[in-house]
């Protein structure tokens, strides 16, 4: 798609994962707004939900920015510890399971991931999440917004585009082994970007409109060789983890690739050169466009029954094959 075709109608704005690097979203959400130009819907994963479900409530970068800077040095960030970790113990480093190790070996926390099913209960980052969210139902957004997580006992990927809007970004940035899976209506739920950095399926699932994609994943070719036999088999499954996403962003009308590749998983004191990196990135690809970019005004509650029928059409497609509510695992389990 030509830069500026995409906004000559609504759009779907996809956010990945990418601890840090999400930071960079803000920025890309700047850009769009400094010309006027707002989603009709933002579908995110891992920190693209939790940026996402921010902007879809304020709708605007600024205060955005300004709550997120303010909690980084809050006990109740500091109590995750993701600051702490060490240099290449991002989830997506080939050797990072080894660091984490290392990492939770050196604290308090090595004897509970050997106990739970995470080093951190997940009720520290609900509440860490609390202080940049308004408890509010998804479906009273200002704009339409849904978080992707995928399900620990199916291996499915869910949609959450209803409930509680702090449990659904807690449940799509449960990081695998850090914290505890989120429960919600008995099934339990880890970080979305297991199964796709960046929601691009999803988001083309719930409605018709283009989707502009930013992927903000970690340049994998810069890191050094592996050198052990299990180095290569992490290495092996890394692999396997972005061809999926890459392939998966094919299927996006544009993808942005703010310059954020370099920089460390846990690397949130980088946050005004991150959000700068996707501030110039989206900036760029707008200046390509020989349009004028204008304000789009958006019956959100035009896009919210699209979703909704989008959502209930999969349903009915699987009860006539399967003769059961499983459909893609485009489910809603808030409620049910």
């Amino acid at each position: 798609m030509q830069p500026g075709k995409i906004f000559e109608s609504p759009f779907t704005l996809a956010l990945g994962g990418g601890g840090a690097r999400g930071l960079a979203h803000i920025g890309v959400l700047r850009a769009l707004e400094n010309e006027g130009i707002f989603p009709s819907l933002i579908v995110g994963s891992s920190m693209g939900a939790i940026i996402g479900a921010m902007y879809s409530q304020l709708r605007d970068s600024f205060r955005v920015e300004g709550l997120v800077k303010e909690l980084l040095h809050r006990d109740c960030f500091t109590d995750l510890r993701l600051d702490l970790m060490p240099e290449n113990s991002q989830p997506e480093s080939h050797r990072s399971r080894r660091h984490l190790v290392d990492y939770l070996r050196r604290g308090i926390y090595f004897s509970r991931v050997t106990r739970r099913s995470g080093a951190i209960d997940n009720s520290i980052l609900v509440h860490f999440l609390s202080r940049l969210l308004k408890d509010e139902d998804i479906k009273d957004t200002n704009i339409p917004f849904a978080a992707v997580c995928v399900s620990l006992a199916t291996g499915e990927e869910v949609v959450l585009d209803q409930g509680p809007i702090i449990r659904a970004a807690a449940a799509s940035s449960a990081i695998p082994g850090v914290i505890t899976p989120v429960e919600i209506s008995g099934e339990h739920f880890i970080d979305g970007s297991v199964l796709q950095v960046v929601p691009v399926t999803a988001a083309k699932s719930l409605t018709k409109y283009p989707v502009l994609a930013v992927d903000v994943s970690k340049d994998i070719t810069r890191e050094a060789p592996p050198k052990t036999g299990l180095d290569v088999l992490i290495r092996a499954d890394l692999i396997a983890n972005r061809r999926l996403n890459q392939r998966a962003l094919t299927g996006a009308d544009i993808v942005l690739n703010p310059e954020v590749g370099l920089a460390d998983w846990s690397d949130f004191h980088s946050i005004d050169t991150l959000i700068a990196a996707g501030r110039d990135a989206a900036t760029y690809f707008l200046r390509q466009s020989p349009s004028k970019h204008t304000l789009l005004q958006v019956d959100t509650k035009s896009v919210r029954r699209q979703v909704e029928r989008r959502f209930e059409d999969l349903q009915a497609a699987d009860r006539h094959h399967t003769g059961c509510d499983t459909a893609y695992a485009l489910r809603t389990p808030f409620g049910t």
